[in-house]
């Protein structure tokens, strides 16, 4: 088997948690209102590999707050598991992000691409 090619068969067996974590970030206001549907977004911060830290203003206390969560992924589905959170109000329980949700096309295209960039040190190996 030629190295490359091993490569991109590894890349797509184990995706790096990175490329799948920084969407944490990214959706974090969503993930906000989802949770807490009065609360204000404030910033969000890697904590781990595949873990974020979020911070927001309670909309009832006006108090800041802070919830942790992890993505996980399996197959082609993600999820978040939510690990802390202390605000005063609880997080609903409804969020759709909690539930098994279908990757799409880009996600999966991002991941596998952002996978052979990190196991080729950012070059892009050709086929």
């Amino acid at each position: 088997m030629k190295p490359r090619m091993a490569i991109q068969i590894f890349a797509m067996l184990a995706l790096p948690a990175a490329a799948q974590a920084a969407t944490i970030c990214e959706a974090a206001p969503n993930i906000v209102s989802c949770f807490h549907p009065t609360a204000k977004y404030l910033e969000c911060s890697m904590s781990g590999r595949d873990t974020a830290v979020i911070r927001f203003k309670g909309g009832i206390t006006g108090r800041p707050y802070a919830m942790q969560v992890r993505s996980e992924r399996k197959d082609n589905f993600s999820r978040l598991i939510l690990l802390d959170d202390n605000a005063a109000v609880p997080p609903s329980q409804k969020c759709g992000y909690l539930q098994w949700q279908p990757l799409s096309s880009a996600e999966k295209s991002d991941s596998v691409q952002n996978a052979l960039s990190e196991l080729t040190g950012g070059s892009n190996p050709k086929q």
